[in-house]
């Protein structure tokens, strides 16, 4: 059983409101990079860039017409963890396609 507080991000969308549940005992780099860039307000006017109906949908590029946010634009991978299913409500760092993972994959 998790004894430790789970952080919860609010996520304010033209449509309504979700939340996030950040877990570092599931990814602790993942964790503090995202309320990381949610501190340095990174995710504020970001949309939702890519939709796949019933699978998933991405977000966290920031448009060019956005302040640049001085921040690293990557990240170290935390191991992979099997044992946690990308499933319907998981939050992901997308997978690595030149070095390591950058944007936000929801299911």
């Amino acid at each position: 059983m998790n004894t430790v507080p789970t952080p919860s991000i609010r996520c304010d969308t033209t449509v309504g409101t979700f939340h996030i549940s950040v877990r570092p005992d599931w990814s602790p780099l993942g964790a503090r990079r995202l309320t990381e860039l949610v501190k340095h307000k990174w995710f504020d006017s970001v949309s939702f860039n890519r939709v796949i109906p019933r699978f998933l949908v991405q977000f966290g590029i920031r448009p060019p017409e956005l302040p640049i946010i001085p921040t690293p634009l990557s990240i170290l991978d935390d191991p992979p963890r099997p044992d946690i299913p990308f499933t319907n409500g998981i939050v992901s760092w997308d997978l690595p396609i030149f070095g390591n993972p950058f944007t936000i994959g929801v299911r």
